[in-house]
């Protein structure tokens, strides 16, 4: 992590250089090695796989608990605006 974070603050350094090529390689060098080095000291992280076949909890939480907010959002707009309609058409 300290190379890919040395790298990539050298490499901002010269990009304001005369060969501006240099600190964009740098810097790109300095986050390809950074990055994963940086993902890979998290000690207590586990993959867990799963069959395709079983749906993503992310999925399982769209149909489950936002898509019932949206509908109920835009009803609670379309009442809204359909109340300031009436309203207005009737007693102006």
């Amino acid at each position: 992590m300290m190379l890919g974070g040395l790298a990539a603050s050298i490499g901002i350094m010269f990009v304001g250089a005369k060969r501006p090529v240099t600190g964009v390689l740098l810097s790109l060098f300095g986050i390809l090695v950074g990055v994963p080095v940086w993902r890979a000291s998290y000690h207590h992280t586990t993959a867990v796989f799963s069959h395709s076949s079983t749906p993503s909890p992310l999925a399982h939480y769209v149909k489950e608990k936002l898509i019932p907010v949206i509908v109920g959002a835009f009803i609670g707009i379309g009442g809204t605006i359909l109340t300031l309609y009436l309203r207005h058409k009737y007693w102006p």
